[in-house]
C-alpha cells in the first residue's frame, strides 16, 4: 500500500514522507529530506530560504547580519564582543566588554590608553 501521496516517497531509512527530488540535488537536515539550492540546514533546523550562512540554527545572509558566538545581530559589522557586533575602528573589546571609546590597550576589561595610565595585571596601578 502506497504510505504517501503525489509526489512524494516514503524513506524506510527514516520512517517518513519526503518530497521526490533527484538524489544529486538531495541532503538530509535532521530527520527530513531538502534540495539545498532552496533551502538551508542548520545544526539539523530545515531554514526556508536558502542562505550562505548559518548563525546556531538560524539561516542568515552574512553580507547584511554578523553572527556573535551564536547570536545574529541585525547589522553587519566587522567585529565581535561576546555576542554583540561591533565596528573596532569605533569602539574597543575588553575581554567580552564593549568599551564606548576606542582606546589602544585593555585594562581587564576597561580600555585605556597606556599614555595616561599603567595596568598592572588587570587593574590600574
Amino acid at each position: 500500500m502506497d504510505k504517501c501521496k503525489g509526489a512524494i516517497a516514503f524513506s524506510f531509512f527514516l520512517l517518513l514522507c519526503t518530497p521526490l527530488i533527484q538524489q544529486s540535488e538531495a541532503a538530509v537536515c535532521g530527520t527530513r529530506w531538502y534540495n539545498p539550492s532552496f533551502k538551508t540546514c542548520c545544526n539539523g533546523v530545515l531554514n526556508t530560504f536558502r542562505q550562505r550562512g548559518c548563525c546556531g540554527t538560524v539561516a542568515y545572509n552574512p553580507d547584511f547580519k554578523t553572527c556573535c558566538n551564536g547570536v545574529l545581530n541585525t547589522f553587519k559589522q566587522r567585529g565581535c564582543c561576546g555576542t554583540v557586533a561591533y565596528n573596532p575602528d569605533f569602539k574597543t573589546c575588553c575581554n567580552g566588554v564593549l568599551n564606548t571609546f576606542k582606546q589602544r590597550a585593555c585594562c581587564g576589561t576597561v580600555a585605556y590608553n597606556p599614555s595616561f595610565k599603567r595596568c598592572c595585571h588587570g587593574v590600574f596601578c
